[in-house]
């Protein structure tokens, strides 16, 4: 919400610089050299932090999906990992002092935006579970292992192929119109790029799309994107469980691809946006019992609309035994979204409550989300209720 606000930032050496919160997400630290910071809020509250007993920075963690600025020590420049001594203190202060009267903030009563075409990720693949996923209206399934494009005939499929597979892979033709087909790079690089145009010569006249995505973040795509115009296609990884794993950061982290969409159009040119995929799960705690969970499934619901907002037209989410087991709701939630073919998806402030309401052209599905810890309106706590 502090996007575009002016800051006052406090230096170690005692000066002070006039800057502002970035918009679009910025690929490196904003801040450095901190010793405190001066801002207002957006409801007009001024927020004065000073630091102490290190040297601070800030950095930009939408880059990560997180819907936050986080300032830390020790400085990444200082270099990892460090070491402190046996006996030797280490002191800390951070002093927060909130100035002036909160004023009420009005939101726009409907956001509304096109809604993305959602592929869910294929991890149950016997014949069985293809014929009840295409009973189910799934049309688009994504996948990382090519022996699979066999049995997929009629379905869009969106393929990910890291870039050593992509250089030893035989070209395969494309199962059904509009699949595509993913680079997965963190570092741009000439070696990617002779990659990526063997695959202009070789994978596009067999009916695929182009893409190039992040395997992790929008951090590496952020800092080290391709040149405009060489794919048709640019996506993200992301989680909301990075840097902290709580549910009501889960549930706020769900804001942040309107900005991360604003940012990729601004480097991408005419490429069209996907995120590929949007996973709940942390990469770094493996497994997590949470996964399929009215958690997970509220997360789902809030991500789509920021994602739509954003101008992704792909997402890569959930999992096919998801969508394919009655009690999971997370599937649930899939199943309604494809059952009306959505085109569109509103989202609505109401009290502290999100209602977001996904129109399709066989009907409406409507559902309402607390992200706090008390139930509300008969919505669990860090949950939501289907509106019927």
């Amino acid at each position: 919400s502090v996007c575009g606000q002016t800051v006052i930032v406090r230096h170690v050496d005692g000066s002070e610089e006039r800057s502002a919160f970035p918009s679009l997400v910025a690929p490196h630290q904003p801040f450095l050299e901190m010793a405190g910071i001066r801002y207002h809020t957006l409801s007009g509250v001024q927020v004065d932090i000073a630091l102490g007993g290190e040297v601070f920075e800030t950095e930009d963690q939408r880059n990560w999906s997180d819907a936050s600025f986080k300032t830390y020590c020790h400085r990444l420049g200082d270099g990892q990992p460090y070491t402190i001594e046996k006996g030797q203190r280490v002191r800390q202060e951070v002093r927060i002092c909130c100035a002036g009267e909160p004023q009420a903030l009005t939101y726009p009563r409907i956001v509304e935006a096109p809604m993305p075409v959602l592929s869910v990720w294929l991890d149950t693949a016997d014949a069985a579970a293809l014929r009840a996923l295409r009973e189910a209206g799934i049309a688009r399934v994504a996948t990382d292992t090519p022996e699979l494009l066999l049995s997929l005939a009629d379905l869009a499929v969106d393929l990910r192929l890291s870039v050593e597979s992509a250089a030893r892979l035989q070209p395969i033709a494309s199962p059904a119109s509009g699949s595509t087909l993913w680079l997965v790079s963190d570092r741009w690089s000439p070696e990617v790029g002779e990659i990526a145009r063997q695959m202009r010569g070789r994978w596009q006249p067999l009916g695929w799309e182009l893409g190039y995505g992040s395997s992790a973040n929008f951090a590496e795509l952020n800092r080290s994107c391709p040149p405009a115009g060489i794919f048709r296609w640019l996506a993200i990884a992301a989680s909301p469980q990075v840097h902290t794993f709580d549910v009501w950061s889960i549930l706020q982290n769900a804001d942040s691809f309107a900005d991360i969409g604003a940012t990729m159009r601004a480097f991408g040119g005419e490429a069209r946006l996907g995120v590929a995929p949007l996973r709940f799960e942390s990469r770094f705690t493996g497994d997590d019992p949470r996964a399929d969970s009215p958690l997970a499934a509220a997360y789902l619901i809030l991500a789509l609309t920021s994602i739509a907002g954003g101008g992704f037209e792909r997402v890569i989410t959930g999992k096919a035994s998801q969508v394919l087991r009655s009690e999971s709701p997370v599937g649930a939630v899939l199943r309604d979204i494809l059952r009306i073919r959505a085109h569109t998806v509103r989202r609505e402030e109401r009290g502290g409550l999100t209602l977001v309401q996904f129109v399709g052209s066989q009907g409406n599905a409507s559902y309402l989300v607390n992200p706090s810890p008390e139930e509300r309106e008969g919505a669990a706590p860090f949950a939501y209720r289907k509106e019927e």
